[in-house]
C-alpha cells in the first residue's frame, strides 16, 4: 500500500504540470519505503516509472540508495538518512515539489526534527503524503488543516495529505451559481436544493417539463427561498426525446450569463462536498481559485438502495449507506465545477456534459466528491428507466455512444443490492478511502 503515495504523488504532480509554464513539478521522496512494507521489486517498478513522467529526487542512507542504483532515467539522489531532518538543500528542492514521506518518521522513537521540518515544509510544497504507523507524531495543531486517513481500510499506516494545495480553507467563499437540470425527481429534489444552498450556492433549476409534482415543489420553495431561480426548458414545451446536447447547450447559455464567479453543473440526484470536513463547496471553490486553478473534477460515489422506503423528506444522506466508487469503472471525468472565464463561452456538449472546456483551463489536482443517488428504490428504478429514460433517448445521441450505461442495466432485476457487495459509507469512509477520492488511486473492494 506505501507504493500507492507514489501513485498519488504521479497524479497530482500530472495535474500540476497540466497547462503550468515552467519546468516540470519534482516529485520528492522523503525515504524509500521499508523492506516490511513492499517487495524492493514493486518499489523500483513505481519509482522507475516515476521517473519517466517526472524528476524524481531520492533521499536516503547510502546503503538503501543502493536498491536504486539501476532506475532509468537517473534520479537526483541526496545521500542523507531523513529521520533525522530534511536539509536545506532537500527542503529547497521540496519548495513547490510533490513530496512521499513512506516510512522515514518509523525509523526512530522520536524523530523530533524531522517532524518538526515535515511541519515546515508542508507551508513550502506543493503536497506533502506522509505514512506512518505512530499516529501520535502526526497529531497537535500543526497537522489539523490537512487531510487525515489511513492507506486502507484496517491499513495499519495513518495518511496525512499535507501542503499548500491540501491545507483546510480558512478564507471567504467564492461566488457561486449551481445550474441543477431535473426532470421528474419529486422525491430528492427538494434536498439537493437545500444541500446546494448549505454549501454556498445560488440555485438556477432548469427543469425539462416535469409532470410528476417536481415543477409544482420547485415553484413552491422558490416562493420562499431567495436563491433559487426556475425555468422550464424548452420555453416551447416538452419534447418528445431528451435532447441532453441540446439542454447542455441551454446550460452553458446560462452560465455565460451568470454573474457568479464559479459555475456547478448539478444534476438533481448528485450532492457536491468537499473532503475537508466542515467546508462548503464555495468556501473550497475559493481556495482553488487563489492557488491558481479553474475547474474541480469530482469522485463519484454512486449509492445504491439496499432496502425499500425512501420517499421526499427523507436525508438521501442517512438513508442510503451502502455505495461504489464509480469512477473505477470509468467515469474518469467528472469535472463539473469550473471558474468563468470573461468573454469565452465555456462548451459543455462536446463532453456529453463530463467536462467544461474553455482555453487555459487548469484542474485542480484534488478531487472533491460528488454522492449520487441514481436509484432510490426499486420502483423508482423501474420508472426512471422504463418511463423517463429508455424511451425518451434521442437516436443521434445514441448512435454516437451517450446514454450507454442506462442500457446497461437489466429491467428485471430487482434493484435492491447486498450491503456485502458495496462499500459501508460510515463516519469513517472519506479517510479510509483517501487515496482513492482524491486522485482515484487504488481500487477500493467491499470487505
Amino acid at each position: 500500500m506505501i507504493s500507492e503515495l507514489y501513485e498519488l504523488a504521479a497524479a497530482v504532480a500530472t495535474r500540476i504540470d497540466a497547462g503550468h509554464e515552467g519546468p516540470p513539478v519534482p516529485i520528492v521522496s522523503l525515504g524509500l519505503g521499508s523492506r516490511e512494507i513492499d517487495a524492493p521489486a514493486e518499489d523500483l517498478e513505481r519509482l522507475a516509472s516515476l521517473a519517466g513522467r517526472h524528476p524524481l529526487v531520492l533521499v536516503d542512507t547510502v546503503d538503501r540508495m543502493g536498491r536504486w542504483a539501476d532506475l532509468r532515467p537517473g534520479p537526483t539522489t541526496v545521500a542523507h538518512d531523513p529521520a533525522s531532518g530534511i536539509p536545506p538543500e532537500v527542503m529547497a528542492l521540496a519548495t513547490g515539489a510533490v513530496v512521499v514521506v513512506a516510512d522515514a518518521l518509523d525509523r526512530r522513537r522520536w524523530p523530533a526534527r524531522l517532524r518538526r521540518d515535515l511541519a515546515a515544509l508542508c507551508d513550502k510544497a506543493a503536497l506533502v503524503a506522509v505514512a506512518t504507523r505512530r499516529s501520535r507524531l502526526l497529531a497537535g495543531r500543526r497537522w489539523q488543516p490537512y487531510l487525515r486517513g489511513r492507506l486502507a481500510p484496517g491499513d495499519p499506516h495513518t495518511l496525512v495529505v499535507g501542503g499548500t494545495l491540501a491545507r483546510r480553507p480558512a478564507g471567504p467563499p467564492a461566488s457561486l451559481l449551481a445550474v441543477v437540470t431535473c426532470f421528474n425527481e419529486t422525491d430528492i429534489i427538494e434536498a439537493t436544493i437545500h444541500h446546494l444552498i448549505d454549501q454556498g450556492a445560488v440555485v438556477h433549476v432548469i427543469d425539462n417539463w416535469s409532470y410528476d409534482g417536481s415543477w409544482e415543489l420547485l415553484t413552491q420553495l422558490a416562493r420562499t427561498e431567495s436563491k433559487i431561480v426556475l425555468e422550464r426548458w424548452p420555453e416551447s414545451g416538452p419534447l418528445p426525446t431528451f435532447e441532453l446536447r441540446r439542454l447542455l447547450e441551454r446550460i452553458e447559455e446560462v452560465a455565460a450569463d451568470a454573474t457568479c464567479d464559479w459555475v456547478l453543473h448539478n444534476d438533481a440526484d448528485e450532492l457536491r462536498e468537499t473532503p475537508w470536513p466542515g467546508v462548503t463547496v464555495a468556501e473550497a471553490l475559493a481556495a482553488v481559485d487563489a492557488a491558481g486553478y479553474s475547474a474541480v473534477d469530482f469522485s463519484l460515489l454512486d449509492f445504491r438502495p439496499t432496502q425499500d422506503g425512501f420517499a421526499r423528506g427523507v436525508d438521501p444522506r442517512t438513508f442510503f449507506r451502502s455505495c461504489e466508487l464509480a469512477n473505477q469503472q470509468g467515469y474518469t471525468h467528472q469535472v463539473r465545477a469550473w471558474r468563468q472565464q470573461a468573454g469565452q463561452r465555456t462548451l459543455l456538449a462536446p463532453s456529453a456534459g463530463h467536462e467544461p472546456l474553455f482555453e487555459g483551463r487548469r484542474v485542480f489536482p484534488l478531487n472533491f466528491i460528488t454522492r449520487h443517488y441514481s436509484f432510490r428504490s426499486p420502483a423508482h428504478a423501474v420508472t426512471k428507466l422504463q418511463r423517463d429514460r429508455l424511451p425518451r433517448l434521442s437516436l443521434e445521441e445514441t448512435k454516437i455512444g451517450w446514454h450507454a450505461h442506462l442500457r446497461e442495466f437489466d429491467l428485471d432485476s430487482p434493484f435492491l443490492w447486498s450491503p456485502d457487495e458495496l462499500l459501508t459509507y460510515d463516519d469513517d469512509f472519506v479517510g479510509d478511502h483517501l487515496l482513492a477520492l482524491l486522485a482515484r488511486v487504488g481500487t477500493p473492494t467491499p470487505p
